[in-house]
């Protein structure tokens, strides 16, 4: 029997309504491990207390107080927890969409977005940012859970300063307003981006975009390389890719199974194109048992 990834539904599981922010937030104690699973929200996470290992493509990382993270949509991850020390922690799930009501949250979006690239999954909290967060995690939950006026705004507001919290604990880092694209861009950039980090492991092209969103070609050719300094297939490429090494590292499916899983019609250009990102072929890769 091969282990396979599953998909969660969010909507589904929090029962949310059309009307209502897409946003989640639940404040819990995990006993239990978790299979391996993904899903089209973005995922933060706050741990108080306790405990546990998480595999995100196929490494390995620790889960302790004052742990935060950040899980870009569809990241394959698993947990595992040691029941003699359970994991209490804040889940924030959210859909990215969140992030673009204004286009002066591109530099934050474009962060988030590129989790486990630019930006560490990981950051850990302490002092005052860990007051902080705390303060943060039980002001979004008590808005989520009440009925007051504007409570759709002050959702996002609070949500808008976690992250910006999260983001800034890497202060040591080349990630400073300097070093990101300044130029704001239209809403439906954006969009086109996010559609394509929900949908990468699908049948999709440019021109596949360029009807869904009616924008040219050329446009979107343009888009993906002022935003994320890449072109369009390079980026899709890329997102399949890493998809394929998690896949390869934390499942026992043929590899076959994954080029197909990740989005790619070809064997033959899978194979090709994960040689070229890695240097080695999909079963070195597996055999090896590293990310590089």
């Amino acid at each position: 029997m091969h282990t396979y990834p599953v998909h969660d539904d969010v909507f589904a599981y929090f029962k949310l309504k059309k009307n209502q922010v897409p946003f989640y937030i639940l404040e819990q104690t995990i006993t239990e491990s978790t299979d391996l699973h993904h899903h089209d929200f973005v995922e933060f996470s706050f741990v108080l207390q306790g405990k546990a290992l998480e595999n995100i493509d196929g490494k390995t990382y620790e889960m302790t107080p004052g742990t935060a993270r950040i899980l870009p949509p569809n990241q394959i991850h698993a947990i595992e927890v040691d029941p003699q020390n359970p994991l209490h922690l804040y889940c924030c799930m959210f859909d990215f969409y969140l992030l673009l009501e204004s286009p002066f949250d591109d530099q934050l979006a474009k962060s988030i977005l590129q989790a486990g690239d630019t930006l560490p999954y990981y950051t850990k909290l302490d002092g005052s940012s860990y007051e902080e967060m705390h303060r943060l995690c039980k002001k979004i939950k008590r808005e989520c859970t009440a009925s007051y006026v504007g409570r759709n705004s002050a959702i996002r507001a609070a949500l808008l300063e976690i992250l910006l919290v999260y983001v800034r604990s890497f202060a040591n880092q080349d990630l400073t307003e300097q070093s990101l694209h300044t130029e704001t861009s239209n809403h439906i950039e954006w969009n086109i981006i996010h559609f394509v980090n929900k949908h990468f492991f699908q049948p999709l092209t440019i021109k596949d975009l360029s009807e869904r969103f009616g924008v040219s070609s050329s446009y979107i050719s343009k888009l993906f390389k002022r935003q994320l300094n890449t072109y369009f297939v390079d980026y899709l490429h890329a997102l399949r890719i890493r998809r394929a090494k998690s896949l390869l590292l934390s499942t026992d499916m043929h590899i076959y199974e994954i080029s197909v899983e990740s989005g790619f019609d070809s064997f033959r250009t899978f194979s090709r194109l994960f040689k070229q990102a890695t240097l080695l072929t999909p079963r070195d890769f597996r055999n090896a048992r590293c990310i590089p």
